[in-house]
């Protein structure tokens, strides 16, 4: 059985994967290869699914083992990658696809730099 250490860092690169399809997913929709919303919200909910999921193993990471990570912005690291992309989409539902995808490009390159960062940050 996989120790709570041991699943935290691969939920963290299921994080890195949901963030690589954020990119995917904004990049079709800012170049219309994709008119619909439907991809591009799938994959924020993906990004932000995977992210959780990490974050709240890496909550108990100090219950179990007693330490924290070395670094405290691993906490800033983790809050930007679940509140930018999700908040990026909000502030442009009332545009075309193509001005939503551009900003979610910025937005996930933002995440997939904040996810990278974690590593950095971490144990």
């Amino acid at each position: 059985m996989p120790s709570v250490d041991q699943l935290h860092a691969l939920l963290a690169w299921l994080a890195v994967a949901g963030a690589l399809a954020l990119v995917g997913a904004a990049i079709l929709t800012a170049s219309r290869h994709d008119e619909s919303y439907r991809l591009l919200d799938r994959s924020i909910l993906v990004q932000v699914g995977t992210l959780a999921m990490a974050a709240l193993s890496g909550l108990a990471l100090p219950v179990v083992s007693g330490s924290l990570p070395r670094d405290p912005l691993h906490f800033l690291y983790a809050a930007v990658g679940l509140l930018v992309a999700p908040a990026v989409r909000y502030g442009t539902r009332a545009g075309d696809a193509r001005r939503m995808g551009r900003w979610q490009v910025v937005a996930a390159a933002v995440v997939l730099g904040a996810v990278l960062r974690l590593f950095m940050t971490g144990r």
